[in-house]
């Protein structure tokens, strides 16, 4: 009689990396496998939240064989003002020969269970929401809601290509509607002179006064990620192999007002996103926020983009203002989950369940964060 798997779920160790990558190759086609060690070693060990010793990752071993792992992303939460400790989940992993049964449920009511974080949260692979729901049933997650991306289109290529039209016809069709995309974007203000007195530049990296900035506008948010420069550096510059433009708004005093993170990407249909990362101004400052959003979307328009997107904004004015700019909310949403170990013990877990008091952006989004997710 064939001896029964012995499977334990276990803390990560340095010896573990050439194991755990072999892991990544086996889950993801060889394509996407390829960020390895560079985008790995920035995720987990470069962090400047994270330990370099002791990376948040847990282990799913059989009879001595890595067949799984979650993978976590270490930050900081400012919740009304106070930081907390917290992580992000970002690579949930079965080996294929092993799917199935209860290995993967397991690793992930483990992971809620043992996590030394007060907090996780993630947006996973849509499969893979209801494994965490039901594993955390008993210890403690929520779903927060799906959030959905909000887009402008730039041209009429973009929603052309959704409507399937025949190749030959969207060219004519693209040149149709352009003059009609130009009055949509005078009405919103968007092709407006500015004349809030505010001057948009890009920057190489954020330097300390992106700290003081956070430090001031931050407590304006109910829920909202630590933005402090040593983050910044670490998200937006330090990243290997991809390229960010970091815009920063200024008043006429040379005051920090606000940033936005961009870039852009060629999908495989054709159509060149230009993704909206991250950006932050004080809360309520419209004039900050359109400047930015205005030199984003002209250069968008100047790489020949057929769309710009961000990720839904949860905080219901800065939603409302996005709207006002012409972006709609895209049907298609991800889900986003959160998991408890007695943060915020004054805080009612209706208050974290609430998505009015989240600011979220692109930022945090899986396949933005993953290259090899993209």
């Amino acid at each position: 009689m064939a001896a029964k798997p012995s499977t334990i779920i276990r803390n990560y160790g340095k010896e573990d990396k050439p194991k755990l990558l072999e892991l990544f190759a086996a889950c993801w086609d060889e394509e996407k496998s390829e960020m390895n060690l560079a985008c790995w070693e920035w995720l987990y060990e470069l962090n400047p939240n994270t330990d370099p010793d002791r990376p948040v990752i847990f282990i799913l071993e059989e009879n001595g064989q890595i067949i799984g792992s979650v993978s976590c992303v270490p930050s900081q939460l400012m919740v009304d003002g106070a930081i907390y400790n917290f992580h992000w989940v970002m690579d949930y992993m079965v080996h294929p020969e092993h799917r199935g049964g209860m290995k993967g449920f397991r690793l992930a009511r483990e992971v809620i269970k043992l996590s030394a974080s007060t907090l996780g949260s993630g947006f996973p692979i849509q499969e893979t929401v209801p494994i965490w729901l039901r594993a955390g049933k008993k210890v403690g997650v929520d779903e927060v809601g799906a959030f959905g991306p909000m887009v402008l289109p730039l041209n009429a290529r973009y929603v052309l290509q959704r409507k399937s039209l025949n190749p030959l016809l969207t060219a004519p069709a693209n040149l149709a509607l352009k003059p009609a995309l130009a009055l949509h974007r005078l009405w919103k203000g968007l092709s407006a002179p500015m004349t809030s007195g505010l001057t948009v530049s890009e920057i190489e990296r954020f330097d300390h006064d992106f700290s003081d900035f956070f430090a001031r506008v931050g407590p304006g948010y109910p829920i909202i990620v630590v933005r402090d420069d040593s983050y910044l550096n670490w998200r937006f510059c330090d990243y290997p192999g991809k390229e960010y433009t970091k815009l920063i708004v200024r008043d006429g005093e040379g005051a920090n007002r606000g940033f936005l993170v961009s870039r852009t990407v060629l999908k495989h249909n054709g159509i060149r996103e230009g993704l909206l990362v991250d950006m932050l101004v004080e809360r309520g400052d419209e004039a900050a926020l359109r400047a930015l959003v205005r030199e984003a979307l002209r250069r968008f328009r100047r790489q020949r983009c057929d769309v710009a997107k961000g990720l839904e904004f949860c905080v219901p004015d800065m939603r409302r203002f996005m709207t006002r700019l012409g972006f709609l909310h895209h049907p298609v949403k991800r889900h986003y989950l959160i998991f408890y170990n007695e943060i915020c013990p004054d805080k009612p877990k209706s208050f974290f369940r609430d998505q009015a008091n989240w600011y979220i952006t692109r930022n945090f989004a899986d396949q933005e964060i993953n290259e090899f997710l993209d």
